[in-house]
């Protein structure tokens, strides 16, 4: 009797492990065994309104998607070219350089793009303006940090190493024109459509147009997934979510589809930067 009350017990409790199993098999949600993927915070602008930022749009691309999309930050522009290069991102959103970059070193693709082309002026204060970028030689430049498109296409306007600026790097643009208008550099190197926004500067000289910036997304981005992103951003303008992630990143221009071919090249622009 005792054997048979034991084996009795034994069946319950395997019975109820079982039951117990399915159940718990059944709770767990397809989000929680989801992979999460991370788009990358740039670091050319103030972290805290780049968090923000980026954090809706990975909002706005997670649920488009279905999938689990976090916005991922670094301390600074070296911490963020080495996550770079360690595959740390899954999604990012910037200049031609650093896309094509990603597409030949890291297996990314690139899915959508700002529309438009995007170029840089070097501006000053009225009473101090000059009509030649060389008269600035000498003088102090606000400008964003390499790998920063910024800092790159300023080396197009000194290509002599002896006759160029005294280059102030800065957290972002914001800082460059702060410092500009406080005096304490002679002029600001800035993307141009923020020159529309501050009319009280004078516009001495402006970079090549290049194409605008691109979201590229990196091997462990499945197809599907791609596909996901290229349509919510190409989308985005058409509805209440999208126009105000819009509105929040500065991208009124919109999203459109882009390749990589259309970025082929631009990463000989950072020849003779750091480990390139």
């Amino acid at each position: 009797m005792h054997t048979q009350n034991s084996i009795s017990r034994f069946a319950t409790s395997s019975r109820f492990a079982r039951s117990a199993l399915a159940l718990l098999a059944l709770l767990i949600s397809p989000a929680a065994l989801a992979e999460t993927y991370y788009l990358a915070v740039p670091p050319f602008m103030d972290r805290d309104q780049g968090e923000a930022q980026f954090g809706e749009l990975a909002k706005y691309l997670s649920k488009k998607t279905g999938e689990d999309i976090q916005a991922r930050s670094s301390a600074n522009p070296i911490a963020f070219w080495e996550s770079m290069k360690r595959g740390d991102f899954d999604l990012v959103l910037d200049g031609p350089h650093l896309a094509d970059y990603r597409v030949q070193r890291l297996d990314h693709h690139v899915v959508a793009k700002v529309k438009g082309l995007l170029s840089f002026a070097l501006v000053m204060k009225p009473e101090n303006a000059v009509f030649e970028p060389d008269e600035l030689v000498g003088h102090k430049v606000a400008i964003t940090p390499a790998p920063s498109l910024c800092a790159v296409e300023i080396e197009g306007f000194y290509p002599n190493l002896m006759r160029r600026p005294e280059l102030v790097e800065v957290k972002s643009h914001d800082e460059a024109l702060a410092l500009l208008r406080a005096g304490e550099v002679d002029a600001a190197f800035i993307p141009t459509p923020l020159t529309g926004q501050n009319p009280d500067l004078v516009l001495v000289a402006q970079s090549e147009q290049l194409p605008h910036s691109a979201m590229t997304v990196g091997p462990r981005v499945p197809a599907s997934m791609q596909a996901a992103v290229r349509k919510a951003l190409v989308e985005a303008q058409n509805d209440y979510a999208g126009v105000n992630v819009l509105e929040v990143m500065n991208v009124y221009s919109g999203f459109e589809s882009a390749s990589d071919e259309m970025y082929a090249s631009y990463s000989k622009m950072l020849t003779g930067i750091w480990a390139y």
